[in-house]
């Protein structure tokens, strides 16, 4: 079983495998904390400079193609490979990102706004089809279930 997000355009998951929804988790423009609040226009920041994950990972991709539909290509100015490096960049001033609302903590003195067309990430477990569970498996599925935050795992009812 992994965690994972099940939004890859690019790379869609496997027939063989069941997806087990566990929530929704809004896609966010993180700036320095004087910034505006209220849902953003990703156009408004076309001259801003954009930090990045690396190349070819979901939220890259994902960033590049909201800009591209938002009529800009992102001037990059970094990439990190970590979303806590990235708030570090964001909250010294020097770029602003696109991250998923979950990743954002909140010891980083940074803003976070809405996207005015909302964007958001689908977390699920993922199993392969078939495969009696792992007593593992069952275990961490039933925790998850226990989340109030996960309406959509207490109403599954996987075997």
């Amino acid at each position: 079983m992994i965690i994972t997000t099940t939004d890859f355009v690019e790379l869609p998951l496997g027939r063989d495998l069941d997806i087990v929804p566990l929530a929704t988790d809004p896609i966010v423009l993180v700036t320095a904390p004087d910034a505006p609040r209220g849902p953003a226009v990703l156009s408004a920041y076309a001259d801003e400079p954009w930090a990045l994950d690396m190349p070819q990972s979901y939220m890259a991709n994902l960033t590049l193609r909201l800009c591209r539909e938002s009529g800009f290509e992102p001037r990059v100015v970094c990439r990190f490979s970590n979303y806590l490096m990235t708030l570090q960049h964001v909250e010294a001033g020097l770029s602003i990102a696109l991250l998923p609302g979950l990743a954002v903590d909140r010891r980083y003195r940074v803003a976070t706004r809405e996207l005015s067309t909302p964007v958001t990430r689908t977390i699920a477990a993922v199993v392969r089809r078939g495969t009696p569970r792992r007593a593992g498996v069952n275990v961490v599925l039933d925790a998850l279930r226990q989340q109030p935050d996960l309406p959509a795992l207490a109403e599954w009812a996987g075997d």
